[in-house]
């Protein structure tokens, strides 16, 4: 009895083989780039919170001494009037933008 063993070697699967090769490393390299923006938009978040609290404190402080009867003259009671607003309109506004650009869960 002769046996004969003859292989056909097929390139469409080295093709095909190489084709999902090529799209796991490029998910791998998503799930990367992925984790980094998620990274990044964390430490942009704390950053956010951290200056918005300093500038709220900041207010805070200002908005107790323009209520105060200490001597300050009309201009820079005025002038520190206008700071309070300036920074509480910074305040609101990036609290406003912290807000909406949070995903909701």
């Amino acid at each position: 009895m002769n046996l004969h063993v003859h292989l056909h070697h097929d390139t469409r699967l080295d093709e095909i083989l190489s084709a999902v090769r090529l799209l796991l490393a490029k998910e791998n390299q998503m799930d990367a780039d992925l984790q980094a923006i998620i990274t990044q938009a964390k430490a942009n978040t704390d950053a956010e919170a951290a200056a918005n609290a300093a500038l709220i404190a900041l207010f805070t402080k200002l908005t107790v001494a323009l209520a105060g009867s200490g001597p300050i003259s009309a201009a820079d009671r005025a002038a520190l009037q206008d700071t309070v607003k300036s920074m509480s309109d910074s305040a609101n506004a990036l609290a406003a933008a912290i807000v909406a650009n949070t995903p909701s869960q």
